[in-house]
């Protein structure tokens, strides 16, 4: 029964969380980019372009077009060993 609940908080811990998210948007410069903006809760990624008008695409994670954060791969790396402990327990 142990492992199972480990391998169930184990998966639960890997569900993305569900809030809005914040972006960065640059300026048509290319100058301000820390101007955080928020996102509808369904996007996948976060990407400013530089043309004319600058354009924002929104991520999995805050802030993701900076730098200096986890990602969520990072995320899963570090919880396989977790993982692998917790099915060799139910074989």
């Amino acid at each position: 029964m142990a492992p199972l609940l480990a391998l169930f908080l184990a998966a639960l811990m890997g569900l993305p969380l569900a809030q809005a998210l914040d972006c960065h948007v640059c300026a048509y410069n290319g100058e301000n980019c820390f101007n955080p903006m928020r996102c509808p809760s369904m996007v996948t990624y976060c990407m400013t372009t530089r043309i004319y008008a600058s354009t924002t695409a929104c991520c999995q994670y805050d802030l993701c077009n900076g730098a200096g954060r986890a990602t969520p791969g990072a995320l899963a790396l570090a919880l396989a060993p977790v993982l692998l402990a917790a099915l060799r327990g139910l074989l």
